[in-house]
């Protein structure tokens, strides 16, 4: 009876080990939306209103510093009217343009992005996919010097930067 006892704690002390485990466990959030550029780009996704001032400087500073996107594998995305637009000559690959009919994809995108599609963000997405920052609420359009700074800082563009 004892030996049946002890199996049976021991069962229950590594049935609740594992849940543990599990619950404490970080999500792997995964991004659908940017599937087809995880480990090829980044996502940079500017949300707002086209004809808010800060979006068009934003635009207009990207301009400026498409060989700096380049290098760093950057993907500009528009998100508006619930579709997610690239921006040919700001984007080193092609990308898919995807509407998001569904709320629940508006919803998700929106919590993958921490803003909506109606207030000016700017918003970095890693090459893992994953959201990684968010600029909002601003005044201002953010200077590329400040995202750079904050790629060039993560471990995956230093070992880029290694590279041959």
């Amino acid at each position: 009876m004892n030996k049946i006892r002890c199996g049976a704690l021991l069962f229950f002390f590594l049935l609740c080990f594992a849940v543990g485990v599990m619950i404490s466990m970080p999500a792997r959030a995964y991004d659908p939306v940017f599937d087809d550029l995880q480990w090829i780009a980044r996502a940079i996704v500017v949300t707002g209103p086209k004809d808010d001032f800060r979006y068009m400087a934003q635009m207009a500073a990207f301009q400026k510093v498409i060989p700096e996107l380049k290098d760093r594998d950057i993907v500009v995305l528009t998100y508006k009217d619930r579709a997610l637009d690239v921006v040919p000559e700001m984007s080193f690959i092609p990308y898919r343009n995807r509407v998001l009919k569904e709320r629940k994809d508006q919803k998700y995108m929106q919590g993958q992005l921490q803003t909506d599609d109606d207030e000016y963000s700017v918003v970095l997405v890693g090459k893992d996919g994953l959201f990684k920052y968010r600029w909002a609420p601003l005044d201002r359009a953010v200077p590329p010097s400040e995202i750079f700074k904050m790629i060039d800082a993560m471990p995956m563009r230093q070992n880029e930067s290694k590279a041959p």
